[in-house]
This record gives C-alpha cells, structure tokens and sequence, in this order.
C-alpha cells in the first residue's frame, strides 16, 4: 500500500507524496531512525513538508520531540554540468500531545494523529535525490506509544 502510494505519486507532474512507515510501539529507540526517499518532480518547485505522528494512548509524555533532516542531492543537468554536495538542513518539531490537564490533544480515537509543518519549504526538481530521516529527541532513548511516522509533501 505505501509502496502504491510512492509509485502513484511519482507518476504525476506535481506529486503529492502522503506515506507513514511503522515504528515499534513498544519499544522505539532514538537510533532506529525512519528514512523516506521522495520521487523526482517535474521542473523545479518549492514543496511544504508536513510530518505526522500517530500515537496510542499508552503515551506517557505531554510533548513529542522530533528531529528531522533533509538531504536533497542535486544531479547535473543541462543547465549545471557540475554535481553539488547534498543540501542538508535539520529541523527540531515539537508535538503538544496532551493539554495542560493530560487530556489528548490529537485528532481520532484509537490512534491520534498530530501534525507539525516545516518552518522553510524544500525546493524539489527532476534531477534531485531527497531523503527525509526522523528521530526523536526524547530524554530517554526508549519510548512507546509511538505507532507510525509519516510526512506530506505538497506544492
């Protein structure tokens, strides 16, 4: 199903790309970072980003920290013959769980799902190669709760 939703969108013109992978529920570690690659667009065009988190209610905590890297490789084209470094830029995500009372902030019911934007868009285009890593910044290395990350890209 996720893979469907990479090939579809890499079909189209301006790809809307929406694909959450699975953490470990029980036990997600800081290190077990979940990686997603973005297919090449057409032309060159400026992208938001959101990510989503879905969670369970067994999740002890008010916030959810996240760490979250860009790497877009640029591959030569016509117009530059000479290949780049990767553009890298990391971004820190904070996610209010719960209110000040414990009460679950997130929308569903079983699983709750949070959203957070990126604060800048990322500049995609036919020659590039983008990858989005995730982590948490939790101050323990081991959470749970956490049932699946996802992100949302978006002309």
């Amino acid at each position: 199903m996720m893979a469907t939703a990479m090939l579809s969108s890499a079909c189209s013109k301006s790809p809307e790309v929406h694909i959450f992978k699975p953490t470990d529920v029980e036990d997600w570690k800081r290190q077990e970072a979940i990686r997603f690659s973005l297919p090449p667009v057409e032309g060159d065009t400026l992208y938001s980003l959101d990510v989503e988190v879905r969670i369970n209610r067994r999740y002890p905590y008010q916030d959810l920290w996240f760490l979250v890297a860009s790497s877009t490789a640029r591959t030569p084209n016509k117009k530059n013959s000479a290949a780049s470094l990767p553009e890298t830029c990391c971004d820190t995500l904070r996610f209010t769980i719960t209110d000040a009372d414990g009460n679950f902030t997130g929308k569903g019911r079983d699983l709750l799902t949070y959203t957070q934007s990126l604060p800048h868009p990322l500049r995609l285009s036919s020659t590039d190669t983008t990858h989005i890593t995730i982590s948490h910044l939790m101050d323990r290395a081991t959470i749970q709760g956490v049932s699946d990350i996802g992100i949302h890209t978006q002309p």
